[in-house]
């Protein structure tokens, strides 16, 4: 049997290598060749021999190919690919091909250097997460993971793989109009169901647990190789989310990126897939780990801050009578009587609410922190110089507390002299 195995993969590739000779017997295999015929006519068998070249060639034929832009000429396949109308149960080919050429290309480190620095490319891999093909999307999760650890390889670049990152994720958000960004990553990630099955065109496809049709009598083989499939998507994903989670070196940061998982629900999805025996032994069960663990790190250096406090913090009433007690005799009281009146006013129970909501902590956390800047998400792009609000406030220039106090009962006490004159 494993003679007929050797032969016939000896077969496959005689043929592949004969797929790639011109009509005059030569290997048309440069860099040229592909950039010319991607550029003419892309075509499966075309983005199949491609694929095959890039895993083989030396670095020297990797350096030319992307010198001539053949990551940007890729992407842009992707990209008018997504852009055709999407049809039920019709899988995107030639983007899913470009795909894995792209996947080939990341595991060297010059080819990964040239998709962080390719101009729109780490979004266009982003959005082919809606492939209908579990491996493909496993495949760009597998490059996005890369992207944000992409710092972890001393690569020769100054473009922050993490930030990109999370820039296209927040771009796929709004484009599909997501109550709350990650919403779609947090959706895909379902327990794995023996019999979660659909027969469609003669095809056997995974589906959510919810939308399934059972087939019991199917092989045994399928439905191992379905199931594996699955939970190295899952495991993927997982990993993913705890790249996005624990690159940033600043712990406020990993914690609101973190919050924003386990608004989504991602704490109960992961409690069950983590007491499911199937899952005790692998590598999704090792990536749960890790989560639960930084998550608990993270939770407990913050913890520090609020060392001197002995109260219970998870208790709103008692967290707000500290604070009232603790303003009482300051000027600051009536803005935080007004805060509070203010935050009576936002809806918790629309997307707008929760949005105002989410914007609030965000705010008021790096205010808490006193920072020099404030910016939305934590993220380094879109900040605002606080002393630059400070001075559009009227209170560009800082006074001593208790300078503020005496000013304060001087004029309480002018106004009590005039209200007593006749």
């Amino acid at each position: 049997v494993s003679t007929q195995s050797t032969g016939k993969w000896m077969y496959i590739q005689n043929n592949r290598k004969k797929n790639l000779q011109d009509s005059e017997g030569k290997v048309s295999s440069t860099p040229q060749y592909f950039i010319q015929s991607l550029q003419a006519e892309p075509s499966l068998s075309l983005l199949s021999n491609l694929r095959l070249t890039l895993a083989s060639k030396p670095v020297a034929w990797l350096k030319t190919f992307i010198e001539l832009d053949g990551v940007g000429i890729l992407t842009d396949i992707v990209a008018k690919d997504q852009e055709k109308p999407k049809e039920p149960d019709v899988v995107p080919e030639l983007q899913d091909e470009c795909i894995r050429c792209l996947r080939a290309l990341g595991t060297n480190k010059l080819g990964l250097v040239a998709l962080l620095e390719c101009k729109g490319a780490v979004q266009r891999i982003c959005f082919s997460i809606e492939t209908p093909t579990v491996r493909i999307k496993t495949i760009v999760l597998q490059l996005l993971v890369a992207f944000c650890l992409s710092h972890l390889r001393k690569l020769d670049t100054k473009i922050d793989g993490h930030k990109l990152t999370l820039q296209a994720l927040t771009q796929y958000s709004l484009s599909h109009r997501e109550a709350l960004r990650f919403a779609g990553l947090v959706g895909s990630l379902k327990l794995f169901k023996d019999n979660a099955y659909q027969v469609t065109s003669n095809k056997i496809d995974l589906e959510d647990s919810k939308n399934f049709t059972i087939h019991k009598d199917l092989p045994a083989k399928v439905q191992n190789r379905k199931k594996n499939t699955q939970n190295l998507k899952n495991t993927t994903l997982v990993a993913l989310i705890n790249a996005i989670c624990s690159v940033p070196t600043q712990v406020d940061f990993r914690v609101s990126l973190r919050k924003e998982f386990l608004r989504l629900g991602l704490k109960e999805i992961l409690e069950e897939i983590k007491h499911d025996p199937a899952y005790e032994t692998t590598d999704l069960g090792t990536q749960i780990d890790t989560f639960e663990n930084e998550l608990r790190a993270d939770e407990d250096e913050l913890g520090q801050r609020f060392e001197d406090y002995t109260i219970d913090l998870d208790d709103p009433m008692k967290v707000t009578e500290t604070l009232k007690t603790q303003l009482k005799e300051s000027v600051a009281y009536q803005s935080f009587l007004s805060i509070m009146k203010d935050l009576m006013l936002i809806p918790g129970n629309n997307e707008l609410g929760i949005r105002s909501w989410i914007l609030a902590e965000s705010l008021i956390n790096q205010l808490s922190l006193q920072k020099t800047t404030i910016s939305l998400y934590g993220a380094n792009d879109r900040s605002s110089d606080l002393q630059s609000l400070f001075k559009v406030q009227g209170m560009e220039h800082r006074m001593d507390v208790n300078e503020l106090k005496q000013k304060v009962s001087d004029s309480e006490k002018l106004c009590l002299i005039h209200i007593s004159e006749p």
